[in-house]
């Protein structure tokens, strides 16, 4: 295993392993950090498709009632 392996870079022969890791570091963490805001964002984004769509079934459902009450309304007055 070499330095390449490591991650470690080598500037004018001399192993520069600090900055290099650092970097690495800094980049993992802010990773990390946008993984874990999108794993915070997922329930919420859960939870407001289940009440949307909770929602527009209700809707549906009244829309479908409506419907068939104008639809009885019609048999009703002779026109089927």
């Amino acid at each position: 295993m070499d330095h390449e392996d490591l991650g470690i870079g080598v500037y004018g022969g001399a192993y520069n392993m600090s900055s290099d890791w650092q970097e690495n570091l800094d980049v993992m963490i802010l990773s990390l950090t946008r993984i874990q805001e999108d794993i915070d964002r997922i329930p919420l984004s859960r939870s407001r498709i289940l009440t949307d769509t909770q929602q527009l079934l209700q809707n549906m459902n009244s829309e479908a009632i409506q419907l068939m009450n104008m639809l009885k309304y019609i048999e009703d007055l002779g026109f089927q």
